[in-house]
């Protein structure tokens, strides 16, 4: 209940998705029952038709057709988006010369897509912005991440998500939102850092904690030495009143230091590959061209060298292989690491997955 003369906070996401309909149903579903008032969805697949499943005046669908990219592209080099160079030159170089590739890596499609909607956000007196992915939830209690952002010091730019990472069980997984419960996390630091500050400490704990399931006989949860598959720092809520930064793919850019704390209310759930078919087609598309990505970590890099040796030889065998080596858990290892606070049960209500949806205005 908002009190008198109180303006209540809001909040958006912006995510370049590729995902089926039910699913992106789900997603947006999900975020709008949890407390978003505004999403940005960026179709990447341009004959993509799953935006039509989703008519609503809370929803801002964007397919990523060719003029679409020409019109960013005007607006990056002599536009509004032009004003990224005067505030952040080397953002900016970096940005244009991956534009400039062919074919253009994923990230670099993802962040000029959390540009475009950082500034529809500022329009419409949006407050704070999350950059996320289509396989990826906000988990928090109802109402409860706004709460906790009402209360953030203004000395504070950007509130982060830590993530935790979904484990697949081998089972047919039809729906991973509602089927999956056991998720990988980690320890971070909870004081308030600087951002450059937060990455150093963050990586010194987590790699600290995760120390100690490979003390306790958890080896099989490691691969090359890390505990999570894909990204451990998770994802940023960003004040949008800040014209100084920008979004990147997982912390805000600016050329001034930035303040940032994580969450105590809410996480970020990655259901990275929860399908040994998931798993086939992401990584294809790595290198097809089509979901080329150039700012991988070593640990995530390695893994798509080992898949593509096998994937050339044709070896579905040894491919199912090490999927389930890369992401299953094995079961004398699940207590240990819930234990330790290495491994967490989260089980997510359907009730979030239904019902959010209204038309709009022109619907």
């Amino acid at each position: 209940m908002t009190t008198k003369g109180h303006t209540p906070t809001r909040l958006a996401l912006v995510a370049t998705v590729r995902e089926p309909a039910q699913k992106l149903v789900q997603f947006v579903n999900y975020h709008l029952n949890v407390g978003f008032d505004h999403l940005y969805l960026f179709l990447d697949d341009p004959l993509d038709q799953a935006g039509e499943c989703v008519p609503d005046s809370r929803v801002t669908i964007v397919r990523c057709t060719n003029r679409y990219w020409q019109d960013q592209l005007e607006r990056l080099n002599s536009g509004d988006l032009r004003s990224m160079n005067n505030r952040n030159p080397a953002f900016y170089r970096a940005l244009t010369a991956d534009l400039a590739q062919s074919p253009v890596p994923i990230e670099a499609r993802q962040t000029m897509n959390a540009a475009v909607a950082l500034r529809e956000a500022r329009r419409l007196g949006v407050d704070w912005i999350l950059h996320i992915d289509g396989d990826e939830l906000v988990h928090a209690p109802a109402m409860s991440l706004k709460r906790e952002l009402e209360a953030v010091h203004s000395s504070i730019s950007a509130l982060l998500l830590g993530t935790m990472e979904a484990v697949p069980d081998g089972n047919c997984c039809e729906n991973p939102f509602l089927e999956t419960a056991l998720f990988r996390d980690v320890a971070r630091p909870r004081m308030s850092l600087p951002v450059r500050v937060y990455v150093q400490c963050a990586r010194a704990v987590a790699r600290a904690h995760a120390l100690l399931g490979r003390l306790a006989g958890c080896g099989g949860a490691f691969f090359d030495g890390e505990y999570f598959r894909g990204h451990i720092f998770g994802k940023s809520l960003v004040r949008t009143s800040l014209e100084a930064l920008e979004l990147g793919l997982h912390l805000p850019v600016a050329r001034e230091h930035l303040m940032m704390r994580v969450s105590r209310a809410g996480c970020l759930l990655h259901y990275d590959c929860m399908t040994f078919e998931s798993w086939l087609e992401k990584w294809r598309r790595r290198f097809d061209g089509s979901g080329r990505a150039t700012k991988m970590r070593k640990s995530r890099s390695r893994q798509g060298d080992l898949f593509w040796d096998l994937y050339r030889a044709g070896s579905i065998p040894a491919l199912e292989s090490l999927y389930q080596r890369l992401y299953f858990l094995p079961a004398h290892e699940q207590e240990r690491l819930l234990s330790l606070g290495l491994l967490r049960r989260i089980q997510l209500p359907e009730s979030l997955f239904s019902g959010a949806l209204r038309p709009s205005p022109e619907g």
